[in-house]
C-alpha cells in the first residue's frame, strides 16, 4: 500500500518481487522506490496492461544487494496497471489504482 503522498516501497529478493500487487490513490503521481537485495540486475517497468503496448515508465536498472532507484507514474484514473522486471519477466504484478476520478 502507498503512503498518504502515493509513495510505495517494492523490493526484489530471490528472483521475485516484495509484492505482487501495488495499492494506489487515483489522481497523484506514484513514486515507487526500488531497492534490489540481491547480485543479479532487475529493474521495474510499468505499463498499461500486460500486453506491454503502453509503456509509462521504466526504473533504471540495478544491482545489489541494495541498489536503489525511484520511478514516478505519472497521475492515473481508476484501473490496473502492470509491473514487471524486463530482465525477469516471470517477475511481475498490478500496480491497482483506486478512488475517485477527478472532476473535470
Amino acid at each position: 500500500m502507498t503512503d498518504a503522498s502515493n509513495n510505495v516501497t517494492l523490493t526484489a529478493n530471490n528472483l521475485q518481487f516484495s509484492t505482487a500487487c501495488i495499492e494506489a490513490v487515483v489522481g497523484r503521481p506514484i513514486v515507487i522506490h526500488f531497492t534490489n537485495h540481491e547480485a543479479v540486475p532487475h529493474d521495474v517497468a510499468v505499463y498499461r496492461d500486460n500486453t506491454k503496448k503502453d509503456l509509462l515508465g521504466k526504473s533504471d536498472t540495478v544491482t545489489g544487494p541494495d541498489g536503489s532507484t525511484t520511478l514516478t507514474i505519472p497521475a492515473r484514473l481508476p484501473g490496473q496497471l502492470y509491473f514487471e522486471c524486463t530482465i525477469h519477466t516471470s517477475m511481475n504484478g498490478s500496480l491497482v489504482v483506486s478512488g475517485d476520478a477527478p472532476a473535470s
